[in-house]
């Protein structure tokens, strides 16, 4: 099926034009992509590479266990059907492979996403050769982000994109940016394929009504055989079936927020903000909890846990979070929310993230188990009630790699 690639004009001028996630229609360059991402670890990762980051910030925090070391940019993990923890790895690019697409914009393409095991104290990678794209740092990139399983049929992953771009542009590069934008099917064995182009999906159907721009994120399984993803850059909730038929579960609409003040609008000023869904976990009776990452102004304690119906019908469910990055559900039902960021605007212009993970019980009250957590990116819980996270997930593996860590 033929791709497209829509530009955009610019229809909002603001500051911080690198480090904002997604004002509608701000920050298009009308020649190339939207110059921003709606990936949540990109803007953070850009800090990382020009400044001293403070030590006390990568330090694992006490009553944590390292289990895993060495991941390729890290992000969801999960507890398979044997047991085990799979995570989803970006890749790093390929720094070696890269151009600039547009002006001022460069992008390293390569096959170097994966998936790795974990299992009885054995890790490996049983996936290889997924898309990967980012710049030659090989920080923050884009590609294998979600993952979940189906009793009868293997593993599923989801494959990012952002940026406003299309597969197209990045296959200009490798042949392997054509998969960009899309869900994967892996069996066991870690043989993959893709099943269903979401990307696709948002160019034509574009069910925001806003710019084309697609970032599959999270991803759950759903009655047996249907895949639900949360697409962070086409701020919906999609369904694919079995046949890898793509359709609209629900849409996440903007909401206007206060300014922030170094904008210099005038006092009481409000500004669209986009949801930027990122993670989605069954919930109970039928129906699903989405996490949200927000975009730009990124407010403390912006952010939601909706809970989705079958038929679309959506409505908070827990409020009061920042720059979500992933949810899950614990065996008892309690909600397990985990933030990148306490102040996402902070965490890209300081370096200061503070990540959090808290649980969220079945009365709507809140228990903060973990902070300062370092560069957090997903949560699993195993049915004994064990919590597993992955850490420095904006680090590729020749940079001392992510890690796995098992919260005691």
């Amino acid at each position: 099926m033929k791709r497209v690639r829509l530009t955009f004009t610019i229809s909002l001028t603001l500051v911080l034009v690198l480090l904002l996630s997604s004002a509608p229609g701000a920050f298009a360059n009308p020649t190339g992509p939207t110059a921003v991402s709606n990936d949540p670890f990109e803007r953070a990762a850009s800090y990382l590479k020009t400044h001293d980051v403070p030590e006390s910030a990568l330090q694992v925090p006490a009553g944590m266990q390292v289990i895993g070391t060495g991941l390729n940019n890290g992000r969801d993990i999960i507890v398979g059907p044997d047991g085990g923890l799979y995570i989803a790895e970006n890749g790093s690019g390929n720094p070696a492979n890269c151009e600039e697409i547009f002006p001022d914009f460069e992008a390293c393409v390569g096959d170097t996403g994966s998936v790795t095991r974990i299992e009885n104290g054995v890790q490996e990678r049983i996936a290889t050769g997924l898309p990967s794209w980012g710049d030659s740092s090989g920080f923050g990139t884009s590609g294998p982000a979600g993952i979940t399983w189906s009793p009868r049929e293997g593993f599923y992953l989801t494959i990012g994109l952002g940026f406003g771009l299309s597969p197209d542009d990045l296959a200009a590069i490798d042949p392997v940016g054509q998969w960009f934008g899309s869900v994967a099917r892996m069996n066991p064995n870690g043989y993959w394929n893709i099943q269903a182009d979401i990307y696709d999906y948002e160019a034509t159907q574009n069910p925001d009504d806003g710019e084309v721009d697609s970032n599959p994120y999270g991803l759950v399984t759903i009655q047996g055989r249907t895949r639900v993803v949360a697409d962070a850059g086409g701020n919906d909730l999609l369904k694919v079936n079995n046949n890898g038929v793509v359709s609209t579960l629900t849409v996440f609409p903007d909401t206007l927020v206060p300014a922030p003040p170094f904008l210099g609008l005038p006092p009481g000023a409000m500004i669209p903000m986009q949801a930027v869904p990122t993670s989605v976990t069954p919930g109970p009776d039928n129906t699903l909890y989405a996490g949200q990452l927000t975009g730009f102004p990124f407010p403390v304690g912006g952010a939601n846990v909706f809970q989705v119906w079958p038929n679309g019908y959506t409505q908070v469910k827990a409020s009061g979070f920042s720059a979500i990055v992933d949810i899950t559900t614990g065996p008892d039902g309690s909600l397990y929310v985990l933030e990148f960021a306490h102040d996402q605007l902070a965490c890209e212009t300081m370096g200061v993230c503070d990540g959090r993970l808290t649980k969220v019980d079945a009365g709507g009250g809140k228990t903060l188990l973990a902070n300062n957590l370092p560069y957090p990116g997903g949560v699993a819980v195993a049915n004994d009630g064990t919590i597993y996270l992955t850490l420095f997930s904006i680090f590729p593996d020749f940079a001392g790699g992510g890690q796995v860590v098992r919260l005691n």
